[in-house]
């Protein structure tokens, strides 16, 4: 597990470097080292995020009657919206 997490920073160090320069990049990895080091965290994929602004935006424009309205808008199905405004 240590050998796989090592090569995972390695990997991520590597695209920063390609990103941002050597410089900035080492400075990014203490960075995260001194914040984060040593505990579990969970980075959630670019899908999570566009999953949790969606449901953010139908909660926001839900006004307690419009649940067709936002089905119709969001391609989802109304017991979909009705899960995410109520959950």
């Amino acid at each position: 597990m240590a050998t796989e997490n090592r090569e995972l920073l390695e990997l991520y160090e590597q695209r920063l470097i390609e990103m941002f320069g050597a410089s900035d990049a080492q400075k990014v990895v203490r960075l995260l080292i001194e914040v984060v080091g040593g505990a579990r965290i969970t980075v959630p994929t670019l899908k999570q995020i566009e999953i949790e602004f969606r449901d953010k935006r139908i909660r926001d424009k839900f006004n307690g009657f419009n649940h067709m309205e936002l089905s119709l808008e969001s391609g989802l199905s109304i017991r979909h919206i009705r899960r995410i405004v109520n959950g």
